[in-house]
């Protein structure tokens, strides 16, 4: 059986993809396993197809190992497969779950019995059951590629290492990673040390107005920063080995486990993150490290800063206090993940599921209880802007004319120009695929973003449709 890894190049280039396909390879090789990786210029589905007329000339036995693409073309490929009766077998791994549950119910649907899906944490497990509506059994295994990617030198050298005064965090560049908000809580608790930041590119305009906020913040509060690039393995591994703590807060819907951490303590550098997906998981019970996830209509998903500075006061003491003990957590986070990462496959009942919202989703990655009235109340423009987009969508009785007004006085009100974008693209979509470029309140958005200076493609664009 040959295990086969596909990848569009415009996906592959991206650098945590390379990563998790270095972890593959790695998983494959110590599982004395035969791979392939391909990486293709071509469209996934055609070139898979391609490859599927060959393999099935020669009856070769594959398992061909999918991720999540643009495409969202599992289910043309299997449909493919299944017209040349091939013997060939697909494993999708799944890393990300929300808003992708009606393709994934509709490729369950023409899997067979050699296919199946592979989780990368039990809280993609959970949610996956959660959400995903599915009319006959489903073969799963839980195995985070992670896992290939522990190697126990690597720790023991970590462990002898000095430590600097400094902490450290990487993510990429995206408001969900709550950088701002962790330098802000540093800022606040008096951190005196070093600040090391590895943020992964995002050209786009959020990634722009981003990295300039996260600029303002650290020039206005004179934080000892070092870093705001991206860094190699090699490098990002010897910065973790000598800070006291790695900081990870994600309130991002797109992940289900978190592989900072794990690199964290592989280099024998202890995590402090917020509660939240896949992280507990592998935690040791009681850790010293967690920080609650709170939700409230203005403030939106945020971490408490308080908490955040206790926790990372918490580490620092255990470092400084019990060495032994603080690199013994790092092995049971470790151990905890290779415990829960095995080839054993198991199997989901057919199940219908409710619909998932904003709120639902927010509760079940939290781990937090909304109250009711949230999900039926009134949008409101002080709302925090992911959630007045949740409510503006689900409140089809307004008006565009009144959506509009509304959107105005939302972005009037909301001074952090990176979290326009999803809203500025809503907006564009709403008026674009109607005709309505005259209305009174668009004209007044289009003048409040280029009164802000940013977002100027989108302003240019907007005034080019007004005249046509």
């Amino acid at each position: 059986m040959i295990n086969t890894r596909i990848f569009e190049w415009e996906e592959y280039k991206k650098p945590t993809v390379q990563i998790f396909s270095r972890y593959e390879i790695n998983q494959w090789i110590k599982m004395n396993k035969e791979y392939e990786v391909h990486i293709t210029d071509e469209s996934i589905t055609e070139y898979t197809r391609n490859k599927l007329n060959k393999w099935t000339e020669f009856k070769e036995e594959r398992n061909v190992w999918l991720g999540v693409n643009a495409e969202k073309s599992w289910k043309p490929i299997l449909d493919y497969r299944n017209k040349l009766n091939s013997s060939v077998c697909f494993s999708f791994y799944l890393n990300s779950i929300v808003g992708l549950d009606k393709t994934i119910s509709e490729t369950i649907k023409v899997m067979n019995e050699g296919d199946s899906f592979v989780f990368n944490s039990p809280f993609a497990k959970k949610t996956f059951d959660k959400v995903v509506d599915r009319e006959k059994l489903v073969v799963y295994s839980t195995y985070s590629v992670s896992v290939a990617n522990i190697d126990l030198g690597l720790l023991k050298h970590a462990q002898q290492i000095k430590k600097k005064d400094q902490i450290c965090l990487f993510s990429r560049l995206n408001p969900y990673k709550n950088t701002h908000q962790i330098l802000e809580a540093l800022s606040e608790g008096n951190w005196q040390g070093k600040i090391i930041i590895g943020i992964l590119p995002n050209n786009n305009n959020i990634g722009k107005y981003y990295m300039d906020y996260l600029e303002g913040i650290i020039r206005d509060r004179n934080l000892d920063v070092e870093g705001m690039r991206s860094y190699d393995q090699d490098e990002i591994n010897k910065i973790m080995s000598q800070s006291l703590a790695c900081i990870v807060s994600s309130t991002s819907f797109e992940e289900t486990q978190g592989k900072v951490i794990i690199e964290a303590a592989n280099n024998c550098c202890l995590p402090v993150t917020n509660r939240w997906n896949g992280h507990q998981d592998y935690l040791p019970r009681d850790y010293e490290g967690i920080v609650d996830t709170k939700w409230n209509a203005i403030d939106g998903i945020s971490i408490n800063k308080r908490e955040l500075i206790e926790r990372i006061t918490n580490i620092v003491t255990l470092y400084e206090t019990k060495k032994e003990q603080y690199a013994k957590k790092c092995m049971e986070i470790m151990q905890r993940l290779s415990n829960i990462s095995t080839n054993k496959q198991e199997t989901l009942k057919p199940r219908r599921t409710k619909h998932y919202n904003y709120v639902d989703y927010v509760e079940h990655f939290a781990r937090l209880k909304i109250d009711k009235k949230w999900r039926t109340c009134n949008q409101e423009p002080s709302y925090n802007i992911d959630f007045y987009i949740w409510l503006r969508q689900v409140r089809n009785e307004d008006t565009l004319d009144q959506k509009l007004r509304l959107d105005y006085q939302c972005l009037k009100k909301h001074e952090r120009s990176y979290e326009y974008g999803p809203l500025l693209d809503l907006i564009t979509n709403d008026c674009l695929f109607k005709s309505i470029w005259s209305k009174e309140y668009l004209l007044k958005i289009v003048q409040l973003i280029e009164s802000k200076k940013v977002y100027d493609t989108w302003c240019r664009q907007s005034r080019l449709l007004f005249t046509l």
